[in-house]
C-alpha cells in the first residue's frame, strides 16, 4: 500500500477550495502595489510659486508678468537658473503695471500658486506641503514603510497566537476602512496615521498568504507562486 506523502495527496490539491483561495489571495495581493506607487499621485513634482496678492489680481496680471517681474531667479540644484518657489521681491501696482523695489532682499511667502495642468489636486497644493513644509512629503512615504515594517513583525506573531484566518480577515478590513480613510484625509496628521495603519493592514496579505496556500498541491503551488507577482504587475498597469 503506497504511503501518502503529503496530506494534499489525500484531500487532494486541485478542488474547488484551493481556487478560490487562490483567487482569494490574487486579488488581496493587487491593491498592494498600487498603494506603494500611489505616493507618486498623491504627491506628485508640481510646480509652484508665491500667490500673487489681491492688488495684483485686481490689476489683472498675468501670472507670467508676476513672475517676471517678481520672483527672483536662483540656481537650482542642477546648476540651471530656474524661478524661487519659496521667495518674492516685495512689489506694488502703479498705474497699472507692476514694480519690484530694486535694491530689496527677497522675503519668503506663505501662500502659493500651483500648476494644475497635469494635476488637478494633490496634497502638495491642498495642505501647501512645499519650502519648509516639503519634508512632510518624505515623512508620508517613510511613515508608510514604517507601517509596513511593523505590521510584517506583528502579524506574525498575532497569527500565531490568534489563527492567521483570523488576523487575515481582520488585516483586510482594517486595510479597506483605512483605504477609504485615507481618502478623506482634512489634514496631514490623519493622513499619515492612515497611510501607517492601511500598510500595517495589507502587510497581512504577505505574511500569511504563503501558509493559507499551503492546502494546495506543492507542484501546483510552485506554479501559483507567480501569481503574486501577476497581480503586482496587474495593479501596476492599472
Amino acid at each position: 500500500m503506497e504511503v501518502a506523502k503529503e496530506y494534499t495527496d489525500i484531500i487532494g490539491g486541485h478542488g474547488r477550495f484551493q481556487l478560490t483561495i487562490l483567487i482569494f489571495c490574487f486579488f488581496c495581493a493587487a491593491p498592494h502595489c498600487m498603494h506603494d506607487f500611489s505616493i507618486t499621485f498623491f504627491a506628485p513634482n508640481i510646480d509652484y510659486w508665491c500667490a500673487r496678492p489681491n492688488e495684483v489680481l485686481q490689476a489683472n496680471i498675468s501670472v507670467n508678468e508676476w513672475r517676471n517681474s517678481s520672483i527672483p531667479i536662483i540656481k537650482s540644484r542642477t546648476g540651471l537658473d530656474e524661478y524661487s518657489q519659496c521667495t518674492v521681491f516685495n512689489s506694488s501696482i502703479a498705474n497699472g503695471l507692476l514694480y519690484h523695489q530694486n535694491n530689496t532682499n527677497p522675503i519668503k511667502c506663505n501662500t502659493w500658486e500651483y500648476d494644475h495642468s497635469t494635476y488637478k489636486r494633490t496634497i502638495v497644493d491642498e495642505w501647501n506641503l512645499v519650502c519648509d513644509r516639503e519634508w512632510l512629503v518624505g515623512m508620508a512615504k517613510t511613515v508608510y514603510m514604517a507601517g509596513f515594517l511593523f505590521g510584517s513583525v506583528i502579524n506574525g506573531q498575532l497569527s500565531d497566537r490568534f489563527g492567521r484566518r483570523k488576523i487575515f480577515i481582520f488585516c483586510i478590513i482594517l486595510f479597506l476602512i483605512f483605504s477609504f480613510l485615507t481618502l478623506l484625509s482634512t489634514n496631514i496628521i490623519m493622513f499619515l496615521v492612515c497611510r501607517f495603519a492601511l500598510a500595517f493592514g495589507i502587510t497581512s496579505v504577505f505574511v500569511n498568504s504563503p501558509v493559507i496556500r499551503e492546502c494546495i498541491h506543492l507542484l501546483s503551488l510552485l506554479q501559483n507562486l507567480r501569481t503574486d507577482q501577476c497581480s503586482m504587475c496587474l495593479s501596476v498597469l492599472l
